[in-house]
């Protein structure tokens, strides 16, 4: 079907249109990037200087007290964790709530970032060739030379590498949880710094072009305008040709591929190498965290079970001694049982979450292996890449160099991920003041029955047992203490149960396991993509890459 001069204009136009609309929209990014940027980094350090900063002084770990400066001061925040730990989980979900509405504010502000990075892909695959003086449809607005245009364009070829560090789905990472708060503020950090490159580079090439509306060959074309004398040919080659360069920049497995053109294979490669193991690591988790809820679940029925023997037997050694009736030492043999079974269970559990820990911490090394493999990849993927057509070579090498020491850190994200395996500790150190807590209740008991013993021997002969006010008030006090003890483990444990709670342990996993999951949904929709991408990707190259009018063409 041939087509007209006409229709050719009028394709021209919409494709000249888009062009001037996405640098319309990286410059009204530009604008606001200052204020943008400042509210960004004001959600950062409150995320890392306010609610992390709480959230470690609600649960401080023992590598707080170690790595802290003033060790005496962490220990004693420890310490106190522990006595506070009935309103821990009030306080913990203050904290989600605030950190939930923070993430709120950060997915806002990263969903105005998303049209200028869609503005910077799209005039990364836009053709340079259709901006020449020399070209009859490349008709500008007034005060928008064909340069300046391509300025821009180079501008986005140069800086589109950097794009491949924002493929993922911001509202599925930046999921409210204290537990990954590290990675989702390190993430954060990272688009900070990013997007900061991003704008010195398009900053000063797309600010030198006006804006004249996204309609203004409407206002600066005459229906009446002259055809150029071109042959029927030429029109039907570069209305052809213009269809395909539209096709391309919508074609987002190509943009995807020109973004890490550099590395597309080597990453297509090695994700399908790793990717089934990869997978296996995550299910391996998944299996050691239902473990330690079963684990969880036996420990709280037999703690129930120490507790009720416990408080039963101190009822009954109170009642021996308030009534002077010895019930045949029964409250505190109850008492010593409920107390040696508590510290074996508490025991057991500590010897499975260590033998657990221990797997789930090999677990995330081998997994930790794979991911900076792909990251690695993704790095040299998003180092910017000197292209032909961008000119100042010499400037390009030097920001090839500055973005090299941004992205580079990304590598940094393995030591956070890895810090998880280390979380088992606490569950450890959780059940070892369990222990101590039965010691105390067991110590009761037998100086309970020591008590009772002296007065069965005194009663044998024939002397009622005598003592003073004081002894009862220690030993009654003690007695009802622990019996509050036991009233306490009781209704915990319970609702425990009752609510299904997930160990500790396993909760870190399971959200550990949940952010790494998303990342890897990420990693092989571009590993679809690059596959889709690279199977046309040299001819859809060189069609933006060849010349779209040339003189020869007006004279054939």
């Amino acid at each position: 079907m041939d087509h007209t001069w006409e229709e050719l204009d009028q394709l021209a136009a919409g494709y000249i249109s888009d062009t001037m609309s996405y640098i319309h929209t990286v410059q009204e990014f530009c604008i606001i990037h200052s204020m943008w940027l400042l509210h960004r980094k004001s959600e950062l350090k409150r995320m890392q200087d306010v609610i992390m900063d709480r959230a470690k002084k609600i649960n401080p770990t023992a590598n707080h007290c170690l790595n802290s400066e003033d060790k005496m001061k962490a220990f004693g925040e420890y310490m106190c964790s522990k006595v506070t730990e009935v309103t821990a989980e009030g306080r913990t979900q203050e904290l989600e709530e605030e950190l939930g509405c923070l993430l709120e504010d950060t997915l806002k502000g990263l969903k105005k970032l998303t049209p200028f990075l869609e503005a910077v892909e799209m005039l990364a695959v836009t053709s340079l060739s259709v901006f020449e003086e020399e070209n009859p449809v490349c008709q500008l607005p007034e005060g928008v030379s064909a340069d300046a245009v391509r300025s821009v364009i180079a501008a986005a070829r140069r800086a589109c590498p950097l794009l491949i560090h924002f493929q993922r789905d911001n509202s599925e990472f930046f999921q409210t949880s204290l537990v990954n708060m590290d990675l989702l503020a390190f993430q954060l950090d990272k688009y900070l710094r990013v997007s900061q490159k991003l704008y010195e580079m398009l900053q000063e090439s797309s600010g030198s072009i006006p804006f004249h509306g996204i309609n203004y060959r409407a206002e600066n074309a005459s229906e009446n305008d002259p055809c150029p004398i071109l042959t029927n040919e030429a029109i039907q080659n570069m209305f052809d040709h213009l269809t395909e360069l539209r096709r391309i920049r919508l074609d987002q497995h190509f943009r995807m591929t020109y973004l890490s053109r550099g590395s597309a294979q080597q990453f297509i490669d090695q994700f399908s190498q790793s990717f089934s193991k990869m997978q296996q690591f995550l299910e391996a988790l998944e299996k050691e965290a239902v473990q330690l809820d079963r684990m969880k679940m036996g420990a709280s029925i037999f703690r129930i079970l120490c507790s009720v023997l416990g408080f039963v037997g101190g009822i009954l050694s109170v009642v021996s001694v308030v009534s002077i009736v010895l019930l045949l030492n029964v409250g505190s043999c109850l008492g010593i049982a409920g107390a040696i079974i508590g510290i074996l269970i508490c025991c057991i559990e500590i010897g499975f979450n260590f033998c657990h820990g221990k797997k789930i911490k090999k677990i995330f090394e081998n997994y930790s292996k794979d991911v900076k493999i792909m990251l690695e990849c993704l790095e040299k993927a998003a180092s910017p890449i000197i292209r032909s057509t961008v000119p100042d070579v010499l400037n390009v090498i030097a920001t090839v160099l500055k973005a090299a020491k941004i992205t580079y850190s990304l590598i940094k994200v393995i030591d956070i991920i890895a810090d998880a395996s280390t979380l088992g500790a606490e569950e450890v150190a959780s059940s070892t003041v369990k222990v101590v807590t039965q010691e105390v209740k067991a110590a009761r008991n037998i100086t309970n029955m020591a008590a009772n013993l002296t007065d069965i021997r005194q009663l044998a002969k024939g002397t009622p047992p005598a003592r003073s006010t004081c002894d009862l008030v220690l030993i009654i006090g003690s007695n009802v203490f622990c019996m509050g003890m036991d009233l306490y483990f009781i209704y915990k444990e319970i609702k425990t149960l009752a609510n299904g709670d997930k160990s500790d342990v396993s909760k870190v996993i399971r959200r550990r396991a949940s952010l790494l999951k998303t990342e890897l949904d990420e990693w092989e929709k571009i590993h679809g993509s690059l596959c889709t991408g690279l199977s046309s990707f040299e001819t859809s190259e060189e069609v933006l890459q060849r010349p779209f009018y040339t003189l020869h063409e007006e004279s054939s």
